[in-house]
């Protein structure tokens, strides 16, 4: 199987849509289930043309591409990857203006995109390039909307401190990100304002 991935890869970098989706949907089918497979299509190369056949005009691409996409998000470690690819923003897109199946697998990938990321996603506001944490804004605006409003209250403590330390190191718009995420903690998790204190971010905010 594995032998068969940069061939596939190779097809979704091309020009038909309908060899693009095909494509895609056999890469899904080798993900599913599969760690070993999930990580070998990932370093094949397939996460960037999978994100830029979301922006396509044909409507089953972009669906294929978004259900590819959810099957890969549930592997925590490929999660992370997934978002610095920039799929968030064309999934949140697809969610509002796909076609019915578009709508449906472009939920179910954004709601695989699980609470174990916000500390990761935090730490790359301090470490990333301008577009990592770029990335990670987008999908931490995400994460923070009323629709995933169980995600963050169900946080643990490890997520406090990335966020206190963007509130010292980051810019004004990922501090005011960082103080939002602290804010939902405090309110939804009252247990947090322990760690919140101890860790130094009544100062900062």
């Amino acid at each position: 199987e594995a032998g068969a991935l940069e061939p596939l890869v190779k097809i979704l970098c091309s020009l038909g849509a309908e060899e693009k989706s095909q494509a895609a949907q056999t890469l899904g089918i080798l993900a599913e289930g599969n760690t070993d497979n999930q990580k070998a299509i990932v370093e094949a190369g397939a996460l960037e043309p999978l994100v830029k056949m979301m922006c396509s005009l044909d409507a089953d691409e972009k669906s294929q591409a978004a259900q590819t996409l959810g099957i890969l998000v549930a592997n925590d470690e490929i999660g992370l990857l997934i978002v610095l690819a920039g799929a968030v923003e064309p999934l949140v897109q697809l969610l509002s203006t796909g076609d019915a199946k578009g709508k449906i697998v472009a939920q179910i990938a954004l709601s695989t995109l699980d609470s174990g990321l916000v500390a990761p996603l935090g730490r790359l506001l301090i470490t990333g390039d301008p577009n990592g944490k770029m990335l990670a804004e987008v999908a931490l605006r995400y994460l923070l909307s009323s629709d995933n409003k169980n995600r963050v209250s169900s946080l643990g403590v490890e997520a406090v401190e990335p966020f206190v330390q963007v509130l010292s190191d980051a810019g004004s718009e990922g501090k005011s990100l960082a103080a939002e995420v602290l804010g939902r903690l405090v309110v939804e998790h009252h247990d947090h304002w322990v760690s919140i204190v101890r860790s130094g971010a009544v100062t900062p905010l």
